[in-house]
């Protein structure tokens, strides 16, 4: 399976996994897991996260399953873009991956018999104002897929 161009086998073992088929499935896992982590580990290097095995292992098992319970892959109107689509998906899916991650890190957790004042409610709750980090990465992200898309010719 190339992950440029898709044959009639690839469009065949698609078919077949939107149908549910578990064989046809662990082949797709086969043959897709490289590219999906590829995507993740090249998006998090990217964006100057540390890249962890354990990480890239945890995001993959959710895109795959959540491709499986969604059944996602009908989504996908044009069979033969799959890897394209897979490889959007996967860096997105390790970006939200590892904004979780930082946000459970960075929680605060106090125990249930602590009085709460008012100013110390303030610093727990979160602000409605979006982060100006967060606002730079996508603004700089936007601007990487646009000049990505100019690279592709009109019919694609």
């Amino acid at each position: 399976m190339s992950y440029g161009t898709q044959d009639e086998g690839d469009d065949l073992l698609i078919e077949r996994c939107l149908r549910k088929e578990m064989e046809a499935w662990a082949d797709f896992v086969t043959a897709y897991s490289p590219l999906i982590s590829a995507a993740i580990t090249n998006r998090l290097k990217l964006y100057g996260f540390r890249v962890s095995l354990h990480d890239v292992n945890d995001i993959r098992q959710q895109i795959l399953a959540g491709l499986w319970q969604d059944n996602k892959l009908s989504e996908v109107k044009n069979r033969s873009s799959i890897p394209y689509w897979l490889a959007i998906v996967s860096g997105n899916a390790a970006l939200a991956y590892m904004k979780r991650k930082k946000n459970m890190a960075t929680r605060k957790f106090i125990p249930l018999s602590h009085n709460i004042g008012e100013d110390e409610l303030g610093d727990l709750l979160p602000s409605s104002s979006p982060d100006p980090r967060d606002e730079s990465s996508c603004n700089e992200l936007t601007e990487k897929i646009g000049h990505a898309m100019e690279a592709f010719p009109d019919q694609e």
